[in-house]
C-alpha cells in the first residue's frame, strides 16, 4: 500500500511516515535525482510499469526503498498484512517501543535502547539507559507524559 497524490498531472509518492524513508514527497518522474537533506532518491520504471524507488547518500551506491505498481486496491486486500504488523512476533513493530516524528530539520525517532536525531542530514545516536530514561526522552522530544498515558488507559 502506498499513498500517491496527483497534482497538476504530476504524481507524488507521499509516504513520509515510512520511518527512515524520506521526509518530503517524491515525484514519480523516472530517472530524476531528488534530494532529501543529504540523501538522494531516484525513480525507475520497468517495461511492466513496476516502479522502484532507490536511495543513496553518494549518488553511486543505490539501495531499493520501494517497489510497487500503481493499481487500485480495496482496504480488505491488506487485512493479512495489517494483522501481521500488529500481532506477529516476526513483525519488527510487535513487542518494541517506537515513536517517530518528522521535524522541519529531519526526523526524531525513539525506540528501545536508542534515540535517533536526524537534522539536516546529520545523525546523532543517544543510548537509552533504562525505562526512566526512555520516558524522560519521550516527554522531552515528543511531549508525551508516561504517567498521563497510564491514567488515561485506566
Amino acid at each position: 500500500m502506498a499513498i500517491l497524490v496527483k497534482i497538476q498531472e504530476k504524481i507524488f509518492l507521499c509516504d513520509v511516515g515510512f520511518g527512515d524513508g524520506f521526509n518530503y514527497p517524491k515525484e514519480l518522474k523516472e530517472g530524476q535525482l531528488q534530494m532529501d537533506f543529504n540523501r538522494y532518491f531516484q525513480v525507475f520504471k520497468d517495461v511492466d510499469d513496476n516502479f522502484t524507488i532507490k536511495r543513496t547518500s553518494d549518488t553511486r551506491n543505490f539501495s531499493t526503498l520501494y517497489s510497487f505498481r500503481i493499481q487500485n486496491r480495496e482496504p480488505i486486500e491488506f487485512i493479512d498484512r495489517f494483522d501481521f504488523h500488529q500481532n506477529s512476533p516476526s513483525s519488527h513493530l510487535v513487542g518494541r517501543k517506537v515513536i517517530t516524528k518528522l521535524t522541519e530539520e529531519g526526523r526524531i525517532t525513539l525506540r528501545d535502547g536508542l534515540l535517533l536525531i536526524d537534522e539536516m542530514g546529520e545523525s546523532i545516536e543517544v543510548p537509552i539507559l533504562n525505562d526512566d530514561d526512555f520516558f524522560t526522552k519521550m516527554e522531552e522530544h515528543f511531549d508525551i507524559n508516561y504517567q498521563t498515558l497510564l491514567q488515561q488507559a485506566r
